[in-house]
């Protein structure tokens, strides 16, 4: 691998030790026992590595962002809806995973204000973000080995002080593997905004199996085997809670740099730099509002936008036809199919972001095919 490649790996890889990701595997052995849960966690990361196969190869094949992706997919209309979902849901996420970092610090520092603490923590991950690509993979190259050791550490430490846990409930196969992919659907097809400016392929694949499959599985694992030491609260709070609050702090910064990014469609100003402001005092505001806890439901209904787009960049990574208008119409179906899981009227899998993603691809595929038949049924009379 080149060193950007090695470079970007270390960045994402060491962005996935945060507390969402960790407590996807504490929440499955909690419930489900340790052998479940690890097997669950397996087979869903190998689907969303598969998914990132087809997200890189679009990506070195157009070699520019996710939101540019979608506007050679499916033109630009399509992609500003697509980008003010980026910017709504990197934003929102944002907030929420400050607010991890901000209680976290309060632990420590519990006479410093809660106002003075998120401004601390915002500025640093504000500065960071406005940068170019290159800043990001300047970080990784400092961080990266840092988390990698203490990551390893955790997990050799878990190993020797744990012990296996029985179920409590009966297994439920379905809602527990699209947990897993849930968690974390919306950063794999993001992946063309941090894989573009990669050299091959191969290196793209190399990346996305350490980043997606060995070091999620791995964290998500660690969850698994703290489940019978920590509960959520206590992790955070334990001497590993430094790694997952630098991790944390890493991935608020990937979060605010692709919002960024997605907002270049519609902020009009091409200055990096005074978008990253921007979009960065915005969501520090709404974190000192404390709206973090109210954000969640929403985040969620505008991620099904980006899962849904997901199924059809999925499908067009695999079949060569292309229809603006029948992508679209996936697009919007696989929406609705997500909003009626989130509202609990009709679901396939039990998570509402992965109904969009399959249902967008589903039918992405039968209308091009559909279209394709038309198109060639025409083409003999018109002749």
């Amino acid at each position: 691998m080149t060193r950007a490649g090695i470079n970007i790996t270390l960045l994402l890889a060491g962005a996935t030790a945060s507390m969402p990701v960790i407590m996807v595997g504490h929440i499955l052995a909690e419930n489900y026992g340790t052998l479940f849960a690890l097997l669950t966690v397996l087979a869903g990361n190998a689907v969303l590595c598969a998914i990132g196969f087809l997200t890189v190869h679009l990506a070195l094949k157009y070699k520019t962002t996710t939101t540019d992706t979608v506007i050679a997919l499916g033109g630009s209309t399509l992609s500003k809806v697509f980008s003010v979902a980026m910017v709504v849901s990197m934003l929102g996420w944002f907030c929420v995973q400050c607010s991890v970092l901000v209680d976290f610090a309060h632990g420590y520092f519990p006479s410093m204000p809660h106002v003075l603490l998120t401004l601390l923590i915002g500025i640093t991950l504000v500065l960071a973000a406005m940068g170019d690509i290159k800043r990001l993979l300047w970080l990784a190259q400092r961080l990266g080995p840092l988390l990698l050791l203490g990551c390893s550490g955790m997990f050799v430490w878990a190993l020797s002080n744990t012990h296996v846990v029985e179920a409590k409930e009966a297994v439920a196969f379905w809602p527990s593997f699209s947990l897993v992919i849930a968690v974390n659907l919306s950063w794999v097809i993001d992946v063309p905004t941090f894989y573009r400016g990669l050299s091959s392929q191969k290196e793209g694949f190399v990346s996305i199996f350490v980043v997606m499959f060995v070091a999620t599985t791995m964290v998500q694992a660690l969850g698994v085997l703290l489940v019978s030491s920590y509960d959520s609260v206590g992790l955070l709070m334990s001497p590993f809670g430094v790694v997952l609050a630098l991790s944390g702090w890493l991935i608020n910064v990937n979060n605010l740099y692709s919002a960024v990014v997605s907002s270049q469609t519609i902020i009009k100003t091409e200055n990096f730099a005074r978008r990253s402001v921007l979009l960065g005092a915005l969501a520090l505001v709404l974190v000192c509002m404390h709206v973090s806890d109210s954000l969640v439901t929403f985040i969620e209904a505008i991620t099904l936008g980006i899962s849904s787009m997901g199924g059809v960049m999925a499908v067009c990574a695999i079949v060569r036809f292309r229809n603006e208008i029948a992508l679209a119409v996936s697009w919007c179906l696989g929406l609705a199919s997500g909003a009626l899981s989130l509202a609990s009227v009709l679901t396939l899998t039990g998570a509402a972001q992965v109904d969009a993603f399959l249902s967008a691809c589903i039918f992405a595929i039968l209308a091009l095919y559909g279209v394709q038949l038309w198109q060639s049924q025409l083409s003999p009379k018109n002749s």
